[in-house]
């Protein structure tokens, strides 16, 4: 590692659309400063989208370079992936890693080559140890017997009854922040590689103080959450309402956070040695397309996010080109002068000859190889093709970019040369013909998981 190399700080966002940040200037944009701010002194990319649409699929790409389904797909990290701390290490950065969404830790692969890797939840409530309590000591590992999941069901079912939460499953955005300032205290002089990934924008959403959601009631809330998961179909207009009223409210606690940890940043590391990165792994839907949250869909409320990138002594800049998470771990690395992986699949989006690219495509991969759903992406189409039936589904993005018409049946053209060029790029994939199996998990992540709506 040479002298000039810089601090790199990869501040990522679960469930964060990009629509709803102050510099995208929509009809959904709540006012996010701090994130406006540091868009100011990047590059943003305008039309940036996840390689998944939610944590599973989309983290290998923005972690590994890779696409979703390289490698034996994102069940688990292969040791053989490229993994942008593994190689920053190698490079000589003290590496830090700090997030707490269960489907990124160490058992799926994610803490290799971090000097420190914090990964867990902070906090439970009383019902919730209550729970674990009466669960553990009655049926220990066995969760998949009758009289299990009838509680499990009964203890669902008293939430929604009584609004009560059974604690927050992940650690919250200013304690995050404590942890990584804490780090950077032991870091000295040395260059750092910190990877921030806040969760509080996925659901469940509660009320913040001081933001749009802080007039709604917490039970409110918390029924809300357990009707969205459990029963989506009967959400009224005004319960659709009042969710995105508090999704947008932890958008603005998370701006506030992000406004904490940059000036950490500059206290600690510097902004004038700092690389700054600030993405999210995919978005939110609330019933845009007969759907919520994030599951296997391809819309752009799902697959629309952030991604931008401050430089020191650079200004800011708009960039419409076409990007994907697949792009950071490469860009990051040529900002330090880190030499790029041969493994990589993305480009550096920062190269001064990639802003001359007019129609470049960005992909996307959920589900399985052969069960799931495949994207690729431009500034005027979006093709989909379902691998399990063949369904194709062709947007044109211009002049409907609230895809409500599928046009795949009238433009036969352009979805034959979408359809060839998505075909092309899966057909290139590194080990996309094996298949990585999912890894033993502790009951504790178990637990988390199914808080998180995952299970």
């Amino acid at each position: 590692m040479d002298g000039k190399s810089k601090n790199v700080v990869l501040i990522t966002v679960d469930a964060l659309r990009q629509d709803h940040l102050g510099y995208a200037d929509t009809q959904e944009a709540v006012p996010t400063p701090n994130i406006d701010s540091l868009a100011d002194e990047s590059t943003v990319f305008t039309h940036a989208y996840a390689n998944g649409p939610h944590t599973r699929a989309s983290f290998p790409s923005i972690l590994t370079g890779t696409y979703p389904w390289e490698y034996g797909g994102y069940d688990r990290i292969v040791p053989d992936r490229p993994h942008i701390a593994d190689w920053m290490q190698q490079h000589g950065y003290r590496t830090g890693g700090f997030h707490s969404n269960p489907y990124l830790g160490p058992e799926f692969g994610y803490g290799r080559g971090f000097d420190t890797f914090r990964s867990g939840s902070d906090e439970e409530s009383v019902m919730e140890k209550s729970r674990k309590l009466v669960m553990e000591r009655f049926f220990g590992e066995s969760k998949n017997t009758l009289a299990y999941k009838l509680i499990e069901r009964t203890h669902s079912l008293m939430e929604y009854v009584t609004g009560q939460t059974i604690g927050v499953p992940y650690v919250k955005g200013q304690e995050l922040n404590r942890m990584v300032e804490k780090w950077f205290k032991t870091t000295d002089s040395e260059s750092c590689f910190a990877w921030v990934h806040y969760m509080d924008v996925h659901d469940p959403y509660l009320p913040k103080d001081d933001t749009r959601s802080s007039g709604v009631d917490s039970r409110r809330a918390i029924q809300l959450q357990k009707q969205m998961v459990n029963s989506p179909d009967r959400l009224s207009t005004a319960d659709r309402k009042e969710l995105k009223q508090l999704y947008k409210g932890e958008v603005e606690y998370v701006d506030g956070c992000i406004g904490d940890l940059l000036e950490i940043v500059d206290e600690h590391l510097g902004f004038e040695d700092t690389v700054v990165g600030l993405i999210s792994d995919h978005g939110e839907a609330f019933g845009e397309h007969d759907y919520y949250r994030h599951p296997h869909e391809f819309h752009e409320e799902v697959s629309r996010i952030p991604i931008m990138f401050r430089q020191p002594d650079t200004e800011g800049d708009r960039v419409d080109v076409p990007v994907s998470n697949v792009d950071v771990f490469p860009t990051l690395l040529s900002c330090v002068g880190v030499p790029v992986p041969d493994a990589c699949s993305g480009r550096n989006i920062l190269s001064d000859d990639f802003t001359k690219q007019d129609d470049r495509g960005v992909y996307g991969h959920t589900g399985d190889p052969n069960q799931g759903k495949a994207m690729v992406v431009n500034r005027d189409w979006k093709y989909v093709q379902d691998m399990s039936s063949d369904w194709e589904t062709l947007y044109d993005m211009e002049n409907d970019p609230g895809e409500r018409t599928n046009i795949a049946a009238e433009r036969t053209e352009t979805r034959k040369r979408l359809k060839t060029t998505l075909q092309s790029h899966l057909s290139g994939l590194e080990g996309g013909g094996t298949e990585v199996s999912s890894p033993d998990v502790s009951g504790d992540v178990e637990d988390r998981l199914e808080q998180l709506g995952y299970k």
